[in-house]
């Protein structure tokens, strides 16, 4: 009993925080979305503003529910959490950019869960509506491959798509829709490397200015 009672005070908690975000959120300028369907971007989240997400995803995935706050914390450094509410999981993540000139970013960072870190580097470049990255992350002592790209059809449409190997990841396709100055969304659809299956994910993010 008293662990079915802390498993429902936690979803409360939850619940009480995205309540809370959303509320903060509406009172925000412009969104910022920078990422793509699943891999980690060059682009710094600006000092003093934040992202909150509520993501949901397939079961396959393993967490269906998943709540993510992201903020800035100097000019060139952003930190994550990201929240199960299915699970008593917590990720946390830092990312440092070290270079940023006509187009061109790269950084780099680490994920930590389950007392494991995961560091990463990766390196873009835009031009126009146009964006591509290449990076690596090392998962388990296995060195991962990370590319990206996506582009802006409008300035309320972008065009995503992701690709990290290794089995248990992911090929993805996918759409970011800017539906006001703070709401977006991200429907897409992962093709996993190693069972060959569709899964769809679907994120909603407020941003501050």
């Amino acid at each position: 009993m008293n662990c079915q009672k802390d498993h429902y005070q936690k979803k409360a908690w939850l619940g009480l925080l995205c309540l809370a975000a959303f509320g903060i959120a509406c009172q925000t300028t412009m969104a910022d979305t920078k990422g793509l369907n699943q891999v980690v971007t060059p682009k710094i989240q600006p000092l003093n503003t934040y992202s909150f997400s509520l993501q949901y995803q397939h079961p396959g995935f393993g967490d269906i529910y998943m709540a993510q706050l992201e903020f800035g914390i100097t000019k060139t450094a952003e930190a994550a959490i990201w929240q199960s509410a299915q699970y008593d999981t917590l990720t946390l993540a830092v990312e440092q950019q070290f270079y940023k000139s006509h187009g061109f970013q790269v950084s780099g960072g680490t994920f930590w869960f389950d007392h494991t870190y995961l560091p990463f580097a990766v390196a873009g470049y835009r031009k126009g509506p146009a964006f591509g990255e290449v990076g690596i992350q090392d998962s388990a002592n296995n060195k991962e491959l990370i590319l990206g790209a996506s582009y802006d059809i409008n300035s309320e449409v972008s065009f995503l798509t992701d690709f990290i190997s290794g089995p248990g990841n992911a090929l993805t396709f996918g759409f970011n829709l800017t539906l006001n100055k703070n709401l977006s969304c991200n429907p897409a659809l992962y093709y996993m490397n190693d069972t060959h299956k569709l899964l769809p994910y679907f994120v909603v993010t407020w941003a501050s200015g």
